[in-house]
This record gives structure tokens, sequence and C-alpha cells, in this order.
């Protein structure tokens, strides 16, 4: 791989991480509305979608996470 397509490989990697720190807040803004919830809330259907909202946010973010690093093995 030359110079400049390991510097545009490099770029969307970066931008790919400033996306995952979002989505990051928004897991936390999720699980700690989750938490917030009383336990009987939490037995809710809206309890129960956010406790799943909160389960493939964490798994993305993983999969994103294994994506970058088979990316940064490249160059």
């Amino acid at each position: 791989m030359n110079k400049d397509r390991r510097l545009k490989l490099k770029n969307g990697i970066k931008l790919i991480e400033e996306g995952i720190g979002i989505i990051e807040k928004v897991l936390d803004d999720e699980r700690s509305c989750f938490d917030n919830l009383s336990e009987g809330l939490q037995q809710t259907m809206r309890g129960e979608t956010m406790e799943e909202n909160v389960d493939i946010l964490e798994e993305n973010i993983e999969a994103i996470n294994e994506a970058i690093n088979e990316l940064n093995n490249i160059y």
C-alpha cells in the first residue's frame, strides 16, 4: 500500500473512531436512563427495549473496534 492510500485509510479510521465516540455517548445515555428506571418499569416493554438497545449498541461498538484493529493491521 502506498503512502497516499495509507493516509486515506488512517483518516478513514480516525473518522470511524470519532463515530464510535458518538455511539458510546448514546450507549451511556441509554444505559443511564435504563438504570434510573424503577425495577418495575425495567420489566415493561419500554424497559426491555431500552435494555435491548444497550446490548445492540455494545455488540456493534465491539464489532466496529474489531474491524478497526483489522484495518490497522493493513498498514
